[in-house]
């Protein structure tokens, strides 16, 4: 899946699709939802110690939030406001495996997880991709005899931008 914003060049891409949502829509929904538009306030003229049980989640991240040209920003994740999550867990779910590392990577609101299990647990697709990853039989290695007879490596990260080998 390929994915192109407007004014950004993209020379290698021969299929463009448009995004699920724009910047521009989220923007717009977030002054529109009252939550978030209070988010967003206390986030641009300082925070107090939140009356509002809806508001703590954010309260508790309040070191990680800004606003960029007007999104509410998690770190470098954009916080959907309610009215598009519908839509954008429809997106994250085309592919149905991995979605909570897919949400993680670029997306954010409270009780996310929560939601990506839901869906998942409501499709049967899912469901059906679940079972079957379970049932491929373990092989056992043999316990090695010299030092150095089997090694195994794994990817770490990506931590501070970088990805490392593990032996």
């Amino acid at each position: 899946m390929i994915y192109w914003l407007r004014g950004h060049a993209c020379s290698y891409a021969t299929q463009f699709e448009p995004l699920p949502v724009t910047a521009e829509q989220v923007k717009r929904e977030t002054q529109r939802d009252p939550l978030l538009a209070k988010v967003h306030e206390l986030v641009m003229k300082g925070w107090s110690t939140p009356q509002d049980e809806a508001i703590k989640p954010f309260y508790q991240r309040k070191d990680e939030l800004t606003v960029h040209c007007g999104v509410l920003m998690l770190g470098h994740r954009a916080v959907i406001p309610a009215k598009l999550r519908n839509q954008v867990l429809t997106v994250l779910h085309e592919g149905h495996l991995g979605m909570k590392s897919l949400a993680r990577s670029y997306i954010w609101w409270p009780k996310i997880d929560k939601d990506i299990e839901h869906l998942a647990k409501s499709c049967p697709g899912c469901q059906l991709r679940q079972n079957e990853a379970g049932k491929v039989p373990l092989h056992p290695w043999e316990w090695p005899t010299t030092p150095w007879q089997r090694i195994h490596l794994d990817f770490v990260g990506p931590f501070l931008g970088q990805c490392s080998l593990s032996l």
